[in-house]
């Protein structure tokens, strides 16, 4: 039901309410070398590029929207930077956002930590068996979610979170030819294991002007198509 008495866990996004000291080119930062070199393999024409970005976009302007995905971000080798975009997302969307380190803790009883996110980071699921990773599957698309802390009463609230999951195998989710909610991007190793990159890239996380220029791009770019 909705009305007075309709419990709202969202409160619009942190960076709406800050107001920029300085204007900032987000072409020039780090970040959109880290979108580029990363996803788009230094080309901001290329297919990741462009969908990375729109993605983010979504999930931004719409999100009372599940996108019904699961997002796959993986590659080889280890070092290439797929765990940095939850330093982004958690940028982005302030105090909407969960992260687990490993697939059991997703999956476990006690997920209250999890209720009202909309990105829900799982990092690095190798070896993970066949059993545990189809049960992402409908919790991607469910339209309610039930969640529980120790000790107490299990409540249901809508779900309108998207599930990021990361991994060194070309095929962490044992998919089938059927299957359709998974979106992979495989990244590239053109950062391998630049530590001095990435450190100048989570700075630049830090620093609200760079996260407000980066805010409002998203906020308007237009994903229409």
């Amino acid at each position: 039901c909705e009305g007075k008495y309709t419990l709202n866990t969202f409160n619009g996004f942190t960076l709406n309410k800050y107001e920029t000291s300085k204007k900032i080119d987000i072409t020039t930062t780090k970040l959109w070398e880290y979108f580029r070199e990363v996803f788009g393999y230094g080309s901001t024409r290329h297919v990741q590029f462009r969908y990375i970005l729109n993605l983010l976009a979504f999930t931004l302007q719409y999100p009372d929207v599940r996108t019904g995905r699961i997002i796959l971000i993986v590659s080889k080798a280890e070092g290439t930077g797929k765990s940095f975009l939850y330093t982004i997302l958690s940028m982005l969307f302030n105090g909407y956002t969960s992260f687990h380190d490993c697939l059991t803790t997703y999956l476990g009883r006690f997920n209250i930590s999890d209720n009202s996110k909309l990105v829900i980071w799982v990092d690095d699921i190798f070896g993970a068996s066949v059993k545990e990773t189809r049960r992402i599957f409908p919790k991607v698309t469910c339209p309610e979610q039930q969640y529980e802390a120790k000790g107490e009463t299990l409540i249901k609230l809508k779900e309108f979170s998207n599930v990021w999951i990361t991994s060194n195998e070309k095929a962490p989710l044992h998919i089938k030819p059927a299957d359709r909610r998974q979106l992979l991007f495989k990244v590239s190793e053109r950062k391998l294991r630049d530590r001095k990159f990435f450190k100048a890239c989570a700075n630049e996380c830090e620093d609200l002007d760079i996260a407000v220029a980066w805010f409002n791009f998203l906020k308007t770019r237009n994903i229409e198509k």
